[in-house]
């Protein structure tokens, strides 16, 4: 089981730190979002899918203008 993406701010940086695989899901999913034919389409990650329990940031939403 992967242990998640790290996801943490500093300031005004975001870091979003993982594995090969972990980064690769983020990519497909962002990548699924920006190809859907629906407004307003959107993604929401947390620590169910594939954020790590330590991160700073637990929930990440991803939305296509």
């Amino acid at each position: 089981m992967k242990d998640g993406l790290l996801i943490n701010t500093d300031n005004d940086e975001v870091l979003i730190k993982g594995s090969k695989d972990d980064l690769e899901e983020l990519a497909e999913y962002i990548h699924k979002i920006a190809n859907s034919k629906d407004e307003k389409d959107h993604l929401h990650l947390d620590d169910l899918t594939i954020i790590s329990k330590e991160s700073s940031i637990c929930n990440l939403i991803i939305e296509k203008e």
